[in-house]
This record gives structure tokens, C-alpha cells and sequence, in this order.
């Protein structure tokens, strides 16, 4: 729904057969059958966790096949009411860990060339983040420094 089907429906436009990944299982099914031949429903709700990921990344392989995938958008998102600690957790787990987590997963099914693109919200944009994590941010260097400060608990 949104401006993942949309992006999926031009993928399709262009020629590319894509894989419906989404959170619930009925959903998936209908954007499958939406997107037409070729397009092949897959569930991974990223907050359930590797576990989760690692299963949808080998069925995504499995269908790419030797080709490998082309294109990999993350286009996974959530938004929540408050920020405790259970919202605080799952905010990480959807909006950063599980796309980081299934791109890294994927790598090897990538085919030469490929491109990954992470679609990401407003929230995301450093002028809406404290003077601190601003900070913090633009001072990474790494995979692992960002995982440093998505560990760490909101301010």
C-alpha cells in the first residue's frame, strides 16, 4: 500500500518482476496478485527479529535465483504513539536493524550492479533530531557505529 506499491507497480511498468514482502500474509498476497505474473508474495514482519529476516532473505535468494536481484528497495516503516521503551525497541527493529539486517542478508543474491535503496521518513531527517544525536550521526563512520547509537536509549 502506499509508496511501496507504488514504487512496486513502476518497478513492474519497467520490466522488473517484483517480490511482494510485507508484514502481514494477506497483504502480501493481495499486492502479489496486484503487481500480476512473475511477482510472488513473501511475509516478514521486521520486528519479530533476525530470525524473521533470515527467512525472508533466503526465499527472496531462492526466487531471484542464479540472476541474482536487481533492485532492493526498503520501504519499511511503522509509526507509534509515545516513546517508551517496548515503541522505543520497535521503532529500531523496523526503521533501522531489519532493513540494515536483510540488505547485509541479501548481499550475496545481489546481482552485479544491483542497487539497494532505503526509503525512510521525516523523521529520519537530522534537523529533526536533537543536538546530540545530530552529533552522533554525522560522526559515524560505520555500519557498527550506527548500531552504537540505535542501541543507546533516547534521550
Amino acid at each position: 500500500r502506499g509508496l511501496g506499491l507504488a514504487l512496486a507497480k513502476q518497478l513492474v511498468k519497467q520490466g522488473y518482476e517484483v517480490a511482494a514482502v510485507c508484514r502481514c500474509a494477506r497483504d502480501a498476497r493481495a499486492t502479489a496478485r496486484t503487481l500480476g505474473q512473475g511477482s510472488i508474495p513473501i511475509t516478514l514482519d521486521l520486528v519479530e527479529g533476525m530470525a524473521a529476516v533470515q527467512r525472508a532473505a533466503q526465499a527472496l535468494a531462492a526466487w531471484s535465483g542464479p540472476g541474482g536481484l536487481a533492485v532492493l528497495v526498503n520501504n519499511a516503516g511503522n509509526s507509534l504513539v509515545g516513546w517508551d521503551e517496548a515503541n522505543w525497541a520497535a521503532s529500531q527493529e523496523v526503521n533501522y536493524k531489519g532493513p540494515v539486517s536483510l540488505t547485509l542478508a541479501l548481499l550475496p543474491a545481489m546481482a552485479e550492479g544491483s542497487a539497494v535503496v532505503m526509503v525512510g521518513s521525516g523523521l529520519g531527517a537530522l534537523e529533526l533530531m536533537s543536538k546530540h544525536y545530530r552529533q552522533l550521526v554525522t560522526r559515524a563512520k560505520s555500519i557498527e557505529d550506527l548500531d552504537a547509537i540505535g542501541a543507546s536509549s533516547p534521550e
